[in-house]
């Protein structure tokens, strides 16, 4: 839609009665999130609108989209060219300015706790993604690792669910020897009414010496769904522990965690490739992530590196005092604000070669938790979920 608004001598003077609080140098922002009776030599547009604007004054159109935390609508003087070019570079917080004609920028709202979420005024479920990760298992206190979180998400273009609130369900990664939360979001229309369009899976317990499952994928139509990776198995036979299995990619099934070496920790599961079995003393490497991401370093003298950009951590090095690495996380989803997680890497053996190095590392963005035997092993990374909606 573009509005073409003229200039008018009263309309400043009516300014006065109908202006609330000042935004920057020439912006008036409107009572209610619709606009009402919009005066002349103004524009408005509402809250969570997008609207192409041209000033008579000077013909210069811009596209205004109100997204400002207030939830109300915006005025926007065009009496002169002076106003109008001082609104677009001033513009307030939360009021973007775009190219006329041009798609209206994605909104990204992203969560890591569980809430009722209230959407903008204007949101519709058809131009919206939604879309959470599970949260990972927590390693094992024999060993394993834990599996990563899956991923689901939910695109329907074909018609509009009508959005009250929707309920946003963050799984938490589990501790010691426990499974990972699922994540969900369930859309409720305000009658008693509501469906589950997103169920993310958590990812299992390391169990035993059994790596941990990644989370199922969850199928459905309109929907694209990926499982978590698993965690690494813990041969009873050597005295390193396991890495954690990654959370899955919006495009791809997660990475299992490295085997536990003879000695060392195995690496975490990277967002992106598969961890290698530890090595005689040091751990191993944690798994390479996407985006030019890399694994932790192997555990040497203390603990193994934590992975960057998904990455897995790094398994721990042999002795008593030392960690596995925590799992990177990557940026893939929300703008590159926030994305799945590597697995946290296995803890290596003690001094003595009896017994384990210290706990295992953690997941992280619902990467699973790596293994150890003896101190506790390392917690599984909490799930989230994002909301990406387009005015």
């Amino acid at each position: 839609m573009n509005i073409k608004h003229g200039t008018s001598r009263t309309a400043r003077f009516l300014k006065l009665a109908i202006a609330t609080v000042a935004i920057g140098v020439a912006s008036r922002q409107a009572l209610a999130q619709t606009c009402g009776t919009v005066p002349s030599g103004m524009a408005c547009v509402a809250a969570g609108a997008s609207v192409d604007v041209t000033a008579s004054i000077d013909g210069v159109c811009a596209k205004i989209t109100n997204s400002h935390a207030s939830g109300k609508a915006i005025m926007i003087p065009l009496r002169t060219s002076t106003e109008w070019s001082t609104f677009r570079s001033k513009s307030p917080s939360g009021v973007s300015i775009g190219l006329c004609g041009a798609p209206a920028a994605p909104q990204y709202f992203v969560f890591t706790t569980s809430q009722t979420w209230t959407p903008p005024n204007g949101f519709e479920t058809s131009k919206a993604l939604l879309e959470c990760v599970g949260g990972g298992g927590g390693g094992s206190s024999s060993g394993a690792g834990g599996g990563g979180g899956a991923y689901d998400s939910w695109k329907q273009t074909f018609f509009n669910v009508v959005a009250d609130t929707l309920t946003i369900t963050v799984g938490t990664g589990g501790g010691a020897d426990a499974n990972g939360g699922q994540s969900s979001i369930d859309i409720n229309d305000g009658l008693g009414g509501s469906v589950q369009a997103v169920n993310a899976s958590g990812g299992g317990r390391g169990n035993g010496t059994q790596g941990g499952l990644g989370g199922a994928a969850n199928p459905s139509t309109g929907n694209f769904s990926y499982a978590g990776g698993s965690g690494g198995y813990a041969d009873s036979a050597v005295t390193g522990s396991s890495g954690g299995g990654s959370a899955a990619l919006p495009t791809a099934t997660g990475f299992d965690g490295g085997a536990a070496g003879p000695k060392g920790g195995g690496g975490g599961g990277g967002v992106g490739a598969a961890a290698s079995n530890g090595l005689l003393a040091a751990g191993s490497a944690g798994g390479t992530g996407t985006s030019a991401g890399t694994g932790g370093t192997a555990g040497a003298s203390q603990s193994g590196g934590n992975g960057s950009m998904g990455g897995g951590g790094g398994g721990g090095a042999r002795g008593s005092l030392y960690y596995a690495g925590n799992a990177g996380f990557s940026r893939l989803m929300a703008g590159g604000s926030i994305g799945p997680g590597g697995g946290g890497g296995g803890a290596g053996e003690g001094n003595d070669d009896s017994t384990d190095g210290r706990a295992g590392g953690d997941g992280s963005n619902g990467g699973g938790g790596g293994g150890s035997r003896v101190m506790p092993p390392g917690r599984g990374g909490n799930g989230f979920c994002v909301i990406t909606w387009t005015p």
